[in-house]
This record gives structure tokens, sequence and C-alpha cells, in this order.
């Protein structure tokens, strides 16, 4: 038999020092006054209605689609007439006219989606928006990377919301494909 070693338990250099650090610090005064009342205990802070913050959001994800259309072809219908805008505020203004009532967090979800295609055209230098082999291409290589079937699922989504909602019909051919559904 082999010779039974001993073990000898050491703490390392760098737990000691953490140790020491934490036993440092100051302990936290107990608190003096017990409240009475519900107005001591809440604190007060800005009031913001929700239809304020909707309106915020909303803006939010207005300028988020009109960098990212602006940044498409002048081919497309949306981008040209974004373009024959003066400025800035009258293209945020086409752009409500267009997103009406949508919610804030629906059109963020479907920009950043969408987004994620665009990206990937540009990495490969396609056109936009490519052909129905080109995002065959892009959903077949998520799932390969083993990215989550709503990742494709959202991609597609943003794809349809784009082409239904703002008009952008050359996306059709990709989005009625089957075989890019069936992904």
């Amino acid at each position: 038999l082999p010779p039974v070693r001993e073990w000898k338990a050491s703490i390392p250099p760098a737990f000691i020092q953490c140790q020491l650090e934490v036993e440092s610090q100051p302990v936290k005064k107990a608190r003096t006054s017990i409240p009475v009342s519900w107005q001591h205990v809440v604190k007060s802070s800005a009031d913001v209605s929700w239809q304020d913050k909707r309106e915020a959001d909303f803006q939010v994800s207005l300028r988020r689609w009109l960098d990212v259309l602006i940044g498409l072809p002048s081919s497309i219908t949306v981008v040209e007439q974004l373009e024959q805008c003066s400025s800035t505020t009258g293209q945020l203004r086409m752009l409500r006219d267009i997103l009406g009532k949508k919610s804030p967090a629906t059109m963020r979800k479907r920009v950043n989606s969408f987004l994620r295609f665009v990206h990937f055209l540009e990495t490969n230098a396609i056109i936009f928006p490519g052909s129905e082999s080109d995002f065959y291409n892009f959903l077949d290589g998520e799932r390969l990377a083993g990215a989550p079937a709503s990742r494709s699922q959202s991609v597609i989504q943003a794809l349809l919301f784009a082409q239904h909602v703002i008009g952008i019909q050359q996306l059709e051919p990709l989005t009625s494909s089957r075989r890019c559904l069936g992904i």
C-alpha cells in the first residue's frame, strides 16, 4: 500500500486578504426611529404619468426605426418618402402616421430583430433585402449557432411587421418562403 499523505488545510493568501477587508468595513447602525405611518416609509418621486412614459418610449422606438430605414436603399418606397421630408421632425411625423398606435415595446422588439437581419446582410455585403436563399442561410446559420427557435421566429415577425405595417413590399419573397417559415 502507498503511504498515506497527511492533508494540511491552507487558506490562499487572496482569501485571507479579502476576508480582512470585509471585517474592516463599518457595521450599519440599526434604525433609530420606528416609522409611524406610510408617509415615513414611502419616498416621493417625480410623478410621470403612464401616458408620458409611453410617449417617451414611442419616440425612442420611432427614432430607432428611422435610423434603420434611412440606411436602406432608396429604391424602397418608404425610404424614398422619408428622404423627401425636409427635416428629421417631418420624418418622425411620417413614421408616426405609418406606425399609428403600435405598442412601443412591440416596435422596439421588432426593430432589434430587424437589425439582426440587416447586420447579417451588411456583414456579407448583400444589398437589402437580399434573396430568399440569403434569408434561409441567415436563419439556418442562427440555428446552427445554437440560437433558440424563438430568435428566428422574432426575425420572421420583424420582417412581416416591416412588410405589412411599414410597407416594405420587397420582403414578400422572404416572408412567404415555406422553408424559411419552417425553420
